[in-house]
């Protein structure tokens, strides 16, 4: 079992990345200005809820199913029109 030290630490590491990623595609105009570290949080949080409710399914590939268009839903609201 991963113990709250890792987890703590892989959750800044990824927090990180999709901070800069978010900072790369704002300064390209690609994505719409916002503070780049509260929107990674809210992006990361939302994906590591979706991992644990798909784990928790009863019917896990359904759940998988069900909830890949939705990260790209969300992350389409991010883009320049």
């Amino acid at each position: 079992m991963l113990g709250a030290d890792y987890l703590q630490a892989s959750k800044g590491d990824c927090v990180g990345s999709i901070s800069d990623l978010l900072k790369h595609l704002m300064k390209r105009g690609q994505v719409r200005q916002a503070p780049a570290e509260p929107l990674a949080r809210l992006i990361h949080g939302g994906l590591m809820d979706a991992v644990l409710w798909i784990a928790d399914s009863d019917q896990p590939q359904q759940a998988l199913m069900d909830s890949l268009q939705s990260p790209d839903l969300l992350l389409d609201g991010l883009k320049v029109a």
